[in-house]
């Protein structure tokens, strides 16, 4: 499973079922705490690489440092984590609501 299997799915959500749907969530929700962690050894090295960027003398503002800093590959990765973050945010949110109208359709409420 993957994300974009998991977005291609809900694309039809007439033929997915809260079983799938849940694991699905669960999935995504072990996903969201792998690419965290990655994200996490990033921001900790960030620190000491942004002081060296900015006070180099190659740059003369916090602007042009984060730029720079964007540019590396931590920062490539930090960037990409963060949209794998917000898409899975995304995706899960989406889950959830489909089980909630399901779980009321079930109950005869919708």
């Amino acid at each position: 499973m993957t994300i974009e299997d998991i977005a291609t799915n809900l694309k039809n959500i007439d033929s997915i079922y809260p079983p799938e749907l849940s694991q699905m969530r669960a999935w995504l929700a072990g996903e969201y705490a792998y690419v965290n962690a990655k994200l996490i050894d990033i921001l900790m090295r960030k620190p000491d690489e942004w002081k060296k960027i900015r006070y180099s003398g190659e740059v003369k503002s916090d602007t042009a440092a984060e730029r720079l800093w964007q540019s590396t590959q931590d920062g490539q990765m930090e960037t990409a984590h963060r949209m794998k973050l917000k898409t899975i945010d995304k995706l899960s949110s989406a889950i959830k609501t489909r089980m909630e109208v399901l779980m009321g359709e079930a109950r005869n409420q919708y």
